[in-house]
């Protein structure tokens, strides 16, 4: 088959390359992108989790020539960081007085740490028993980043009533949900969409020959921007009407469905 040089590849990890149920990465997938790779196309992760938190790709780590993390607030290509958008601190420091004031779970991001505010095994969250299931540190501490490190990314532990309230603390920013339990804060220009289209820019790669894989709500600017957005068969409604295509769940090995239907494989 033909070298694919001048074809870029971006996945989101959770309910894209991994399945919910499992968190695992199906073999289908990793033999998939391992095909990709050996054909000469460029692969990108493209997630809501920052690099501390990556910890459930490691069998198609090595694969990946980049990763835009935190929603496009950090992005990294060949073990450089490229670029970072960080939050204003004053916005950083309102959100964590928020959660301290209200008592609810927030998450602080850096490029370097994660720490979580306000979470206990009596009070947490199924999704942050999963973080530490997967041998997430979380416990370095919020307060520290927040006045010592750009934060990247604030996660809310609200539901949508709230959301109101957190863009008065921080206005301008943007915020995007793909867990109903939780709702990432970045800041403006930090859209994994927005990072895509920079990061082909500056590797000189042709948007027209750009795929996008997702099936969050921090997907959709993604599969708007790619020249080809495609949609996991478990995503809403909202997020298959902005992609191209939409294939099976990853768990019914979707993500080889749509190569396949692309003629990438």
């Amino acid at each position: 088959m033909a070298a694919l040089t001048d074809t870029s590849l971006f996945f989101d990890i959770d309910g894209t390359l991994t399945c919910f149920d499992t968190g695992q990465i199906p073999s289908s997938a990793v033999a998939a992108l391992t095909e990709l790779r050996e054909r000469g196309a460029h692969l990108f992760i493209a997630s809501g989790r920052s690099r501390p938190v990556m910890v459930n790709i490691g069998s198609i780590e090595h694969l990946m020539e980049g990763f835009i993390c935190a929603n496009g607030a950090c992005t990294w290509h060949k073990g450089r960081l490229l670029e970072q958008l960080p939050l204003p601190r004053e916005y950083a420091r309102a959100l964590l007085a928020d959660a301290r004031e209200h008592g609810y779970i927030c998450n602080i991001t850096s490029h370097e740490h994660y720490g979580i505010f306000n979470y206990s095994p009596q009070n947490g969250d199924p999704f942050i028993r999963s973080l530490e299931e997967q041998g997430v540190d979380w416990r370095y501490s919020p307060e520290r980043i927040v006045e010592e490190e750009e934060v990247l990314q604030i996660t809310s532990f609200v539901g949508p009533d709230y959301e109101g309230r957190l863009h008065e603390l921080a206005p301008g920013c943007l915020t995007a949900r793909w867990h109903p339990a939780f709702i990432d804060i970045t800041a403006p220009g930090a859209d994994k969409g927005q990072a895509l289209l920079r990061l082909l820019e500056q590797l000189q790669l042709p948007v027209e020959r750009s795929y996008a894989f997702g099936d969050g709500g921090n997907d959709m600017g993604m599969l708007k921007a790619a020249g080809t957005g495609v949609a996991m068969g478990n995503a809403s409604d909202g997020v298959k009407a902005c992609a191209a295509w939409v294939t099976a769940s990853s768990g019914e090995d979707g993500l080889l469905m749509a190569l396949q239907h692309f003629g990438l494989l």
